[in-house]
């Protein structure tokens, strides 16, 4: 066989098999995952109104304000819980809607209490307190708060730093972006860490943190009970 028709049946060979990957990865739903906003205010944080099934078996949902939660943000006549944190209230890809930590909290409330999901994963409280300054009426309409505080979490702002950790975008070829995610860093190091920065504190976001929690607790006028979980 000439050495032409070889390379020809080769390249032929490997765009199918590329095409097949390109498929099957899309139906299997490997890119059906949250997209991202990028600021340097907040860093990064989801983009309102989404839904999907990563893997179509995880779901998850977003509402107008970037909650955890399918119901658009609303406060209402009963009590109004705020669950402020990162990926362990988030829970993020690997868990379905149902088994992530403000709807099983919800579940157990039963309608007694509405609980409004705040939570990005990698977050810090530097993160998550320029979230409630950014929507006041939201930390102003709190009944009740439970904020998951982590060590270090004051250090500083956790900055968007990777369309593969935190994607801006639906990709262009799935094959190309689990390649990236998922086989090349186990051969070649990257960053691919969706934890938050540790470190000391600094005033200023010391500061603004203890600001926020005094507003919090004070939202209704009268004051306001609120749990932080370290």
């Amino acid at each position: 066989m000439p050495p032409n028709r070889i390379i020809k049946r080769c390249v032929f060979a490997l765009l199918a098999l590329i095409g097949v990957c390109e498929i099957a990865l899309r139906l299997t739903g490997v890119v059906d995952f949250p997209i991202y906003e990028v600021d340097d205010g907040i860093g990064y944080v989801i983009r309102p109104n989404q839904a999907g099934a990563f893997l179509r078996t995880h779901s998850w949902v977003f509402n107008d304000r970037s909650m955890g939660i399918a119901a658009a943000w609303e406060p209402k006549k009963k009590p109004d819980l705020l669950l402020i944190g990162n990926s362990i209230v988030m829970g993020g890809n690997p868990y379905a809607q149902p088994e992530k930590l403000g709807p099983l909290l919800q579940n157990q409330l039963g309608d007694r209490v509405a609980v409004w999901p705040i939570a990005v994963g990698g977050w810090t409280e530097v993160n998550e307190t320029v979230y409630l300054e950014r929507n006041p009426d939201v930390a102003s309409n709190a009944g009740f708060f439970i904020w998951v505080v982590l060590r270090g979490g004051l250090s500083q702002l956790n900055r968007w730093h990777s369309d593969y950790v935190f994607p801006r975008a639906r990709p262009f070829s799935a094959t190309w972006y689990a390649l990236c995610r998922f086989v090349l860093p186990r051969i070649v190091p990257s960053n691919m860490s969706e934890l938050p920065p540790q470190g000391a504190f600094t005033t200023e976001n010391l500061n603004k943190f203890e600001a926020m929690i005094a507003k919090l607790s004070q939202a209704s006028g009268r004051p306001v009970p609120g749990i932080l979980v370290f």
